[in-house]
């Protein structure tokens, strides 16, 4: 399975103008998971999240003047689930 979600940029906070309102930044991020059952009782389980990597992040005024930005990279999760 993928999924790919979608934030478009939103006010996060109002200021005396705009050039000092706060706005969060577009935000384009794509995860997937992945199962594969060897026998009725274990199964591989593989999910990657942010797998385009993308910047979180707020802007003031435009979004030449960032405040603030969060690298979170890539994660990825590997394991075995057993089932009864």
């Amino acid at each position: 399975r993928g999924g790919l979600k979608y934030n478009s940029k939103n006010s996060w906070e109002y200021g005396d103008d705009a050039s000092s309102d706060v706005y969060l930044d577009n935000h384009l991020q794509f995860d997937a998971n992945a199962t594969m059952t060897f026998n009725p009782q274990v199964q591989l389980v593989v999910q990657m999240l942010n797998i385009s990597n993308e910047v979180f992040g707020f802007y003031q005024g435009t979004t030449a003047t960032p405040i603030q930005r969060e690298f979170y990279g890539r994660t990825i999760q590997i394991g075995f689930r057993e089932t009864r």
